[in-house]
C-alpha cells in the first residue's frame, strides 16, 4: 500500500518538474523582445503591441504604488 502512495508522490514531482521546464523555455532575458500581446483599453477596444510597434518604440512602465500597501 505505501507503493502505491510514493508511486503517486514520484508522478505529481515529475508533473510539476515538467511544468518547471515549460515556465524556464518562455522566461525572457533582458534585451529579448517582448512577444505580441493584446490588451482591452478603457474604450473596450483591443490594443496589440505589434499594432503600437508601427509608430515606433513602445514603453511599459508598471505602477504598482497606486491603492496598494506597498
Amino acid at each position: 500500500m505505501i507503493w502505491i502512495y510514493i508511486a503517486i508522490g514520484v508522478l505529481v514531482v515529475l508533473v510539476l518538474l515538467a511544468k518547471l521546464d515549460d515556465v524556464r523555455s518562455t522566461t525572457l532575458e533582458i534585451g529579448d523582445p517582448a512577444p505580441d500581446f493584446a490588451l482591452r483599453a478603457q474604450t473596450g477596444e483591443s490594443i496589440r503591441l505589434q499594432d503600437l510597434l508601427v509608430r515606433g518604440p513602445v514603453v511599459l512602465y508598471f505602477y504598482i504604488q497606486d491603492a496598494t500597501p506597498g
